[in-house]
Parts: C-alpha cells; sequence; structure tokens
C-alpha cells in the first residue's frame, strides 16, 4: 500500500484507503494541479485530510440537491459502517494523492462537517506545522480576528 502521510503530527491521524472516501467537492478547474500538486510533490503532505461521517440518505436526498454546480459529482463510496465518508476539507489534496498513485492518505475522522471546517481554518490561518507562534486549537471557525 501506497500511503501518502502529512507532516502534522496528531494522534488523531490515521490512514484510510483512498477508494473509501468520498470527496464533496472536486473543483471542475483542475485546480489541484497547478495549486496542490506542485506543492505537494515539493514539499509533501503538510496536514491531514478532514473526514466525516455522512448519512446516505441525507447525501443522496439533500447535499446532493444543493452542491455546487462549479464542481463535480462523484458516486458515495458507502463503507462497511454504512457511512460515507465525506472529504471536507482536502478534495484538492485527495485528487493529487490519486494522481500521484496513491492509494492511502492521512485523514481525520471529525465528529461532523463543522469540526472539519474549525479545524481546516486553523491548519489554514494558522499553519501550526510552519508557524512557531501559531495561535492554540481554539475550536473557532476564524482566527484572523486574533492574529
Amino acid at each position: 500500500m501506497k500511503t501518502l502521510h502529512c507532516k502534522w503530527n496528531d494522534s488523531r491521524i490515521t490512514s484510510v484507503e483512498t477508494n473509501s472516501l468520498t470527496p464533496m467537492d472536486l473543483h471542475l478547474d483542475n485546480r489541484y494541479l497547478t495549486r496542490d500538486l506542485p506543492r505537494i510533490e515539493q514539499d509533501g503532505l503538510w496536514y491531514p485530510l478532514l473526514v466525516y461521517r455522512a448519512d446516505p440518505t441525507w447525501w443522496n436526498n439533500t447535499w446532493i440537491k444543493h452542491r455546487s454546480a462549479q464542481c463535480r459529482y462523484v458516486d458515495p463510496c458507502v463503507n462497511s459502517d454504512g457511512s460515507i465518508w465525506a472529504i471536507k476539507m482536502g478534495s484538492n489534496r485527495y485528487q493529487t494523492a490519486v494522481h500521484l498513485g496513491y492509494n492511502a492518505i492521512d485523514i481525520i475522522m471529525c465528529n461532523d462537517a463543522n469540526e472539519c471546517v474549525k479545524i481546516g481554518k486553523w491548519f489554514a490561518q494558522c499553519d501550526p506545522l510552519n508557524n512557531t507562534n501559531s495561535l492554540p486549537y481554539m475550536g473557532l471557525y476564524d482566527y484572523e480576528h486574533l492574529l
């Protein structure tokens, strides 16, 4: 198994097969090729994907009707636990991993979509891996007003 491990260390990180994940947003402009691919090829994967367990009924009856028209749809993978492991934060990094031939990747399985967004915002705005003066995680949706 070829696994793309992230540089960020956290006890919640686990590696899962890419085919067990379902990206929520696959941008039609393939931005991962110009943004994420060069960075990951040069520096590796900094942070894990942020994933949560989505209910298939919600996915197929609610989310599918409200998803962005700027994104491609993929059929969801329903896992043995009966849920869709939805990539809420990191679909471009997921595409990069698949493009590079990885069949497993590091994730954090969050409790819900909101937790994914909160952790993702902290990674993006505070960059704790590369910023020694980073703010600690506080479960916020926005850290910019604190910086």
